[in-house]
């Protein structure tokens, strides 16, 4: 099935708007507000993602983001998942780095090598003697995922899922909701600061998944330095853009190197951040 990106008016548009006068970063930090981190909630699962894999047999494996607010250095996060005979069992996360003001990002990957169809999970963070969950609204209602559904995002409709640099080749996937068919997905990259840019459409891969969730690919050659190298997702759907910049405004996403081949990569959040490494390596290449 192919998908319709938004026509060549919205591209002259977005065009217009970047290249007369008004500096692409000034325009993530005015767009990006609906994809700014808030941390309203104690809390959140932001993106689980749900594959097979085959090694020596078929393993099912998940890998999980969540959002939590930092109010205390000593805390605990897991994520709470059925095995599907009726047990439960505690999968622990591990800090990634900050995001925004008090607010942390943690990751962690879980593999099962089970024939269970759906596993059901929620999470739950131990702070200060308070223990607090993100079970979807409760109710018995916890998450679900099928054995390869990809990913599902609860909180915001765009997140980069993979991204690297290699041979002069800048690649990556975006997980994108599904908010209506015609859409358009484009990234912005630029290696001195936003002084120069560069913008590539992206393209759609597949879906929409069970819940909803399409994958878009990118590449393009058009840079010459991958550890100069900061890029954000937009997102123009039914009038409104969204914007992904590693979740926080003006911080965009940048690439750090990975042995043992010293080629860069962001692989499931894998980051550089203006203040340091985050380093989440949910997935492989």
């Amino acid at each position: 099935m192919m998908k319709i990106v938004t026509g060549f008016a919205l591209s002259l548009l977005v065009i217009f708007a970047v290249g007369c006068g008004q500096p692409v970063d000034e325009q993530l930090e005015q767009q990006s507000q609906s994809l700014s981190n808030v941390c309203v909630e104690p809390v959140k699962l932001l993106r689980a993602h749900s594959h097979l894999y085959y090694g020596y047999g078929t393993f099912h494996k998940l890998d999980y983001l969540v959002q939590v607010q930092n109010l205390d250095y000593h805390k605990e996060v897991v994520v709470h998942r059925n095995e599907g005979d009726g047990s439960w069992v505690d999968v622990p996360l591990s800090y990634i780095g900050p995001i925004g003001e008090g607010c942390e990002l943690w990751g962690g990957v879980d593999e099962i090598m089970t024939h269970t169809p759906e596993v059901e999970i929620a999470v739950r963070y131990t702070v200060n003697g308070q223990t607090y969950w993100d079970n979807n609204g409760g109710g018995g209602n916890n998450y679900r995922l099928g054995r390869d559904d990809g990913s599902l995002l609860t909180a915001w409709p765009l997140l980069v899922y993979k991204a690297r640099a290699c041979d002069s080749y800048f690649s990556g996937l975006i997980d994108v909701r599904n908010i209506a068919y015609h859409k358009q997905v484009q990234v912005h990259y630029t290696e001195d600061d936003w002084a120069t840019y560069g913008t590539t459409d992206a393209f759609y891969v597949e879906g929409p998944n069970p819940h909803g969730i399409e994958q878009w690919g990118f590449g393009t050659a058009n840079f010459a330095d991958p550890a100069a190298l900061r890029f954000a997702i937009s997102y123009t759907v039914d009038g409104q853009t969204y914007w992904d910049n590693n979740f926080e405004v003006g911080r965009d996403y940048r690439l750090q190197p990975y042995t043992p081949s010293g080629r860069y990569s962001n692989t499931c959040c894998s980051t550089m951040t203006a203040t340091g490494a985050a380093t989440f390596t949910a997935c492989s290449l």
